[in-house]
């Protein structure tokens, strides 16, 4: 009987220890995975934080490309009509006889 319950509780000191080390491995586990997800969480905000400053930037570009266009257009306008202002008042040309 003595032998059997030595066999017994080297047994129950196995698996236990065998538990012991499985929880240890599987706290370590998630403190890794914990750590992790922390990471990649500050790098998705610094990405998402990376995108508005991006977006921010690309929409005041656009803005000033628009302002640019609109002086832009305004200038051809004004200097389409002062060219035709100067047509409508210009003196004909008149033939003059080359030579004869």
């Amino acid at each position: 009987k003595s032998a059997v319950s030595s066999v017994t509780h080297g047994s129950k000191s196995t698996s236990t220890s065998a538990l012991v080390s499985l929880v240890k491995e599987q706290v370590s586990l998630v403190r890794n995975l914990t750590s992790a997800n922390k990471n990649a969480s500050e790098e998705l905000q610094k990405v998402q934080e990376e995108k508005k400053r991006i977006e921010a930037e690309y929409r005041k570009m656009q803005e000033q490309m628009a302002i640019e266009q609109g002086s832009a257009a305004g200038v051809s306008a004004a200097g389409s009509a002062g060219v035709a202002a100067a047509a409508a008042t210009a003196q004909p040309a008149t033939a003059v006889p080359l030579g004869t």
